[in-house]
C-alpha cells in the first residue's frame, strides 16, 4: 500500500540527484576545458 509511494519517491529522488551531478559535472568539464585551452 505504501511501497508504491516510496518507490516512486526514491525514483524521483535519483532522477532528480543524476540531472543535478550531470549540470555539476558538465561545468567543471567546461571550466577545465576552457582553463586547458586559454
Amino acid at each position: 500500500m505504501l511501497l508504491p509511494i516510496i518507490m516512486k519517491f526514491i525514483r524521483f529522488l535519483t532522477a532528480e540527484c543524476t540531472a543535478f551531478f550531470q549540470h555539476i559535472g558538465r561545468r567543471i568539464l567546461k571550466h577545465r576545458y576552457y582553463k586547458t585551452n586559454a
